[in-house]
């Protein structure tokens, strides 16, 4: 009860601090705020296992995309954060916007969230399904995990590493936390 307190108090102080006069126009419009700090899950890693993991979402607020909060922290290597196609339920390969930042920008503890800006002004649409994929192909990054449960319903959470055959698997076939910690920044119109 705390933590589920402890989240509707960090939504609503994003909400005040995005609502300030010249950014009246910027909400979080889709989420999954809750922290697990008892677990991390890897992105990256050594040429075994590779992992990619990616949050499906479905959008309720028609505006711009302007980034997304992260509770993730990288070792070493390329952090790289694209929004991508969902095709028949999980990520697809046709990328509308991506960012790529070096690990000494992305050092900070994955216990609290991050903002990472997005480039360009990629129009989402309520209604519409998106993905954003968390890569690293030089190096090794972590995210906190979500609590266990479906703790988001608007879309689930994936990984993509080997051993396995290449391609995305649902956290929900392998996991218990079926969800990634996420925010999403739009500027409605």
């Amino acid at each position: 009860m705390k933590k589920i307190i402890l989240t509707m108090a960090l939504a609503s102080s994003l909400n005040v601090i995005l609502t300030k006069p010249a950014d009246a126009a910027k909400v979080i419009d889709q989420l999954q705020p809750n922290i697990d700090n008892n677990i991390a899950l890897a992105i990256g890693g050594d040429s075994n296992s590779e992992q990619k993991l990616a949050q499906t979402m479905t959008i309720e607020v028609t505006g711009t995309l302007k980034g997304i909060f992260l509770p993730i922290d990288c070792a070493n290597g390329r952090l790289r954060i694209s929004i991508n196609e969902v095709v028949a339920g999980e990520p697809g390969t046709l990328e509308y916007t991506a960012k790529q930042l070096r690990a000494s920008r992305v050092s900070e503890s994955i216990t609290k969230f991050r903002y990472f800006a997005l480039p360009g002004n990629l129009e989402i649409y309520a209604g519409d399904e998106y993905a954003v994929v968390l890569e690293n192909r030089t190096g090794s990054c972590g995210i906190s995990g979500s609590p266990e449960g479906d703790s988001y319903i608007g879309g689930g959470g994936f990984f993509d590493a080997r051993p396995n055959a290449p391609g995305w698997i649902s956290f929900e076939a392998t996991e218990s936390r079926f969800d990634l910690p996420f925010m999403l920044l739009i500027k409605t119109p």
